[in-house]
C-alpha cells in the first residue's frame, strides 16, 4: 500500500478558519509512528502538469488559478483565499491521487491519499474547499491510460456535485454517492446512482443501504479500480453534516467498502474527504480508522490472490 503526502498539503489559514488543516500533519505523524521507517510506503507528489489538468478542467479556469484572477465571488465560493501556495497545493493533491491510481492498478493493491476527495470542483469553477477534482481527474487519466471501467464511491456527507457534473457523459466511469439530503450543496446534481438520507439517519439504516447497493454495483460494473471518497463528516456532531453515524458505524462503512473490494480482487484508492468539527479529535480518529482498515483489507486481498 502507498500513501500520498507532501508538506505543501498543509496550507496556513487564518485563525478560526472552518477547514481543519491540522489533520494532515496529525495523520502524517500517525502514519510515521505506525509504519516506522517504511520509507517505501510514501508517495511525495510533484505538482500535476497543466496538460493533464486540461483533461478535466477548462483552460480558462486553469489560467485564472495560475494567475490569481478569480473574481471575489469565485474566491468566496472556494472557501480559501487564492495564493500561489494554494495553487501548488491543489496540483500536488491531484497528482498524489493520480500516482496512487497508477500504482494501485498496476500492482493490484490499495492506496491512500492523506488529502483529496475534492468532489465539489467543476470543469470551470471550484467551491466548498475544492479547486481541482482529484476523483474526476484520476478517472479521466485512468481511462485515457487504458482502464476500461472505473467506479467512484463517494461516501462523504455532501454529494459530489462536481464529480457528478464532470463524469456524467463518460460511460466508462460510474458515480455512486451516498449523502445527506438536507445539507450542502442544496441543489444536488445527478450521479449515476444517488442515495440520500434524512437528518438523524443512524448506523443501521446507513450501513444497510451501502450493503445493499455496493455488491450489486461491483457485480454489474466489474470495475478495474474503485476511487473511494471516505469523508468522515457523516459522524454525529459534525458542524455541517446532519447524519447520526457513530465512530464505529463510520469504521464499519470503511470495512464494508474495503472488504467487498478485497473479496472481488479490485484495487482501491481512498481519499480522506471532509470532516468539520471544532473538536478535531473525532476527525483524526475516524481518518486513522480508514487508513488501518485499508491496510488490513489490502493484506487480506493479497493473501486471497
Amino acid at each position: 500500500m502507498k500513501i500520498a503526502f507532501h508538506p505543501d498539503f498543509i496550507l496556513p489559514l487564518p485563525q478560526n478558519h472552518r477547514f481543519p488543516m491540522e489533520k494532515y500533519h496529525r495523520l502524517k505523524t500517525f502514519c510515521d509512528t505506525y509504519f516506522g521507517n517504511a520509507h517505501e510506503i510514501w508517495i511525495s507528489p510533484e505538482p500535476m502538469k497543466d496538460e493533464w489538468i486540461k483533461t478535466t478542467h477548462s483552460e480558462e479556469y486553469i489560467q485564472k488559478l495560475q494567475k490569481g484572477t478569480l473574481n471575489p465571488q469565485e474566491v468566496r465560493k472556494l472557501g480559501f483565499t487564492w495564493s500561489e501556495q494554494l495553487w501548488e497545493r491543489e496540483k500536488r493533491i491531484v497528482q498524489g491521487t493520480w500516482e496512487l491510481i497508477q500504482h494501485a492498478y498496476e500492482n493490484q493493491c490499495f492506496g491512500v491519499n492523506i488529502a483529496g476527495g475534492t468532489h465539489h470542483a467543476f470543469r470551470d469553477r471550484g467551491e466548498g474547499f475544492c479547486l481541482l477534482n482529484d476523483l474526476a481527474l484520476g478517472a479521466n487519466l485512468g481511462i485515457l491510460g487504458g482502464m476500461d471501467r472505473i467506479l467512484i464511491v463517494d461516501l462523504d456527507v455532501h454529494q459530489g456535485n462536481g464529480t457528478a457534473s464532470l463524469m456524467k457523459s463518460n460511460p466508462q466511469c460510474f458515480t455512486f454517492s451516498m449523502h445527506a439530503e438536507k445539507t450542502y450543496p442544496l441543489q444536488k446534481l445527478e450521479s449515476d446512482l444517488d442515495v440520500s438520507f434524512q437528518p438523524g439517519t443512524n448506523d443501521e439504516e446507513y450501513l444497510e443501504e451501502l450493503a445493499f447497493h455496493l455488491p450489486i454495483l461491483l457485480r454489474e460494473i466489474q470495475p478495474d479500480i474503485i476511487l473511494y471518497n471516505a469523508g468522515v463528516d457523516i459522524l454525529n456532531g459534525d458542524d455541517v453534516g446532519t447524519l447520526n453515524i457513530s465512530m464505529e458505524g463510520c469504521r464499519k462503512r470503511d470495512e464494508l467498502v474495503f472488504k467487498l473490494a478485497a473479496n472481488s480482487q479490485i484495487p482501491v484508492v481512498v481519499t480522506m474527504g471532509g470532516g468539520y468539527q471544532k473538536n478535531i479529535e473525532p476527525i483524526i480518529e475516524a481518518h486513522q480508522n480508514t487508513i488501518l482498515e485499508a491496510m488490513k483489507w489490502e493484506l487480506i486481498m493479497k493473501n486471497q490472490s
